[in-house]
């Protein structure tokens, strides 16, 4: 689980779940073609979204999921995407649809009416209303312990199936992975209350755990209090150390999922701009037990989440009667 002492090296353990992932694929092709596949939908080239996509494609390809990327210009106009991505929800051959997000428009965009167009069965980064509907009250503990290939029962939308949102997938997969029981009530602070971390991973720990879980932002007045008094500690607010190390309780588990680029001209840095995480990382591991690296901790885990959608999503369209590679319940 870790290669360094306290330290969790996510890079490793997505490296077994690809690996599954890519075992699985070889095995249904020696029957069947099979080739999971995802769209990536990219506007304007912001450098660290294209960083991004270039991760999520280089560990797709070695697991022998295909991507399509499609690539926007900054000018590129809502209704444009959104024709594209009700194109993409027709296609058979997509199994999966991704919006990079943020993207780069030019323009104020309502990101949020993209998504919508997204269709839920292949929603798999799990942000589309339906699925955001069956996270935050509960209905997908239900529908992920009960699937079955001719639906989901009394599911109004039993054609769907559950895709969870994936950093928040991740961090429930690596507080397992440290052995913590999910079971025990312990305190748990989130910190940030975005929709691709803080809300939805609020909202899975409720519902999957029975932890004691605390909300913070950024500007909260007692975030060092909360800090201090916190087992599990969840880093999302996109504040570059934002959380300092002596705030941190002897023992406690961390997971930075912070990702902030510094920079051009950092002095600390050298001028080149470096990937960082909410959490001063050197002085919290001297204090927690468990602690992710930013980079090599969330990111490829997350990563691993999403190619895990993208094959349970080509299995579901194929009707293939295969048991999960990673269930989480």
């Amino acid at each position: 689980m870790s290669s360094l002492g306290n330290v969790i090296c996510g890079k490793s353990i997505a490296r077994k779940i690809t690996s599954a992932i890519g075992r699985e694929i070889r095995h249904i092709n020696a029957e069947r073609p099979f080739t999971p596949t995802l769209a990536v939908l990219q506007v304007g080239d912001d450098p660290a979204s294209s960083r991004f996509i270039k991760v999520k494609t280089e560990a797709a390809l070695a697991c022998g999921i295909a991507i399509k990327q499609i690539k926007f210009p900054v000018g590129a106009q809502a209704a444009t995407v959104i024709q594209q991505i009700k194109a993409l929800n027709e296609d058979d051959s997509v199994h999966g649809i991704l919006f990079q997000l943020p993207p780069d428009f030019d323009h104020s965009v309502p990101v949020e009416a993209i998504l919508e167009a997204i269709h839920p069965a292949k929603d798999v980064d799990g942000l589309t209303p339906l699925q955001a509907y069956r996270l935050h009250n509960g209905d997908f503990m239900k529908i992920m312990k009960k699937t079955r290939r001719d639906g989901f029962g009394d599911d109004p939308a039993s054609s769907v199936p559950m895709y969870l949102p994936c950093a928040p997938a991740a961090c429930l997969h690596l507080l397992r992975q440290v052995g913590l029981d999910l079971d025990t009530n312990l305190r748990c602070l989130v910190i940030g209350y975005g929709h691709l971390v803080g809300s939805p991973l609020t909202s899975l720990l409720l519902h999957a755990t029975k932890m004691t879980v605390t909300v913070c932002r950024e500007f909260t007045q007692c975030l060092q209090d909360e800090v201090a008094r916190a087992d599990v500690i969840v880093a999302a607010a996109g504040v570059p150390g934002l959380v300092r190390g002596e705030w941190i309780r002897p023992g406690a588990i961390v997971l930075d999922c912070g990702v902030n680029i510094t920079p051009q001209g950092n002095t600390v840095n050298h001028g080149v701009p470096q990937v960082v995480g909410d959490v001063d990382f050197e002085n919290a591991i001297t204090r927690a037990f468990w602690i992710t690296p930013v980079p090599g901790g969330v990111g490829p885990v997350t990563v691993a989440m999403l190619l895990n959608n993208t094959f349970n999503s080509a299995i579901h369209f194929h009707q293939l009667d295969r048991p999960p590679i990673l269930p989480l319940f």
